[in-house]
């Protein structure tokens, strides 16, 4: 096996000829090495590249690289052999770690503008009972109120209550969304995220876009965190509330023959659980399908065109061993769906 400096340095190795001697298979993490020979074997057999695959290196100090590797097979000294080259992903992580939390800023950022315009109309009536309450209360004799004036502070100060509710709501749920980092759990019911997801989206979405949500109720947990579902809903929601043409549907001047409608399902197949996020917008052309969980690519233009949100998604999903992909036909809408392994702790069933 040769090496060259480069890798022989991320390794922490001085020079490459410290690696002379050492086997392939001593270099992959031993999680890897049964899926790295079949792979390798596979190449040999076919003659075909392996495309790229994520992967882990053992250092010399015994830690773990991150890498991505990819391989083509060549001859060399008449011998069939293989070039393979593996890139360092700590530092591309890194900085794809700090773009996708500069990007939750500024969803954030949107987000709030809607939840600050759904806070001003409870607290509206809210504050206008409270003071309603106060005045009449001021103004009474010190005598036992009657029962009509009874009821109607006793109304007043109900909805005022339910205001104050709907604005506290609200306020968990930016905070809920800020805390992604939160440990992540083993036992997550899937239900409540759904619930905060779709609360948050629906404020900074346009009122004309209909929302559904067809869940059953009966749904294994899955592996991962309440936080961490909803990040990834919002932004399958936000990406499909925005596929929407402004003018063509989402204005009242404009005909309406098909209005907009985003649809959540979910469903529980072997050892996963499955949420799909649906829209019948206008789709995406099929030439740039392949790219659209790309880091910074967007369609969209504007400062808030930051072409990471499915990124985020993919991310996530594949932190929690999932996985994700996606489905659009033009003039037909679009579909991403993904899937979440179920806590240890359940049984295999359809």
């Amino acid at each position: 096996m040769l090496v060259n400096q480069r890798l022989a340095s991320d390794l922490g190795y001085d020079s490459p000829g410290e690696l002379i001697g050492t086997r392939l298979s001593d270099l992959i993490h031993p999680t890897h090495r049964a899926n790295a020979s079949a792979r390798l074997t596979h190449m040999n057999q076919s003659g075909i590249s392996l495309p790229p695959t994520a992967g882990q290196l053992i250092r010399k100090d015994g830690t773990i690289m991150e890498a991505e590797v990819r391989a083509q097979p060549v001859v060399f000294e008449g011998k069939n052999a293989f070039v393979g080259i593996a890139s360092n992903l700590t530092y591309k992580r890194k900085f794809l770690a700090h773009a996708i939390r500069a990007n939750r800023q500024l969803a954030l950022a949107s987000l709030a503008a809607g939840a600050a315009h759904e806070i001003n109309n409870p607290l509206g009536y809210a504050t206008a009972n409270v003071d309603f309450v106060l005045r009449t209360l001021e103004t009474l004799p010190d005598t036992t109120l009657s029962p009509e004036q009874h009821h109607v502070l006793i109304d007043a100060l109900n909805d005022t209550l339910i205001g104050l509710k709907r604005i506290g709501d609200i306020v968990l749920s930016l905070k809920s969304y800020t805390a992604l980092d939160a440990p992540p759990s083993s036992n997550i019911d899937i239900h409540p995220a759904i619930t905060r997801a779709l609360h948050m989206v629906r404020h900074a979405a346009p009122p004309a876009i209909e929302f559904r949500c067809q869940t059953p109720a009966e749904l294994p947990p899955v592996c991962c965190s309440e936080e961490a579902l909803a990040d990834i809903l919002i932004n399958l929601l936000t990406n499909a509330a925005q596929s929407f043409e402004t003018e063509r549907t989402l204005t009242s001047a404009a005909p309406q023959t098909c209005p907009p409608v985003i649809t959540m399902t979910a469903w529980h197949h072997d050892r996963h659980v499955f949420l799909r996020v649906e829209d019948n917008g206008p789709g995406i052309p099929e030439d740039i399908q392949p790219r659209l969980f790309d880091p910074f690519f967007t369609t969209r233009t504007g400062d808030q065109a930051a072409g990471l949100g499915l990124t985020t998604a993919k991310n996530i999903v594949e932190k929690f061993r999932g996985g994700i992909e996606l489905q659009s036909t033009l003039g037909h809408g679009t579909s991403l769906t993904f899937w979440l392994p179920l806590s240890l702790a359940e049984p295999a069933t359809s």
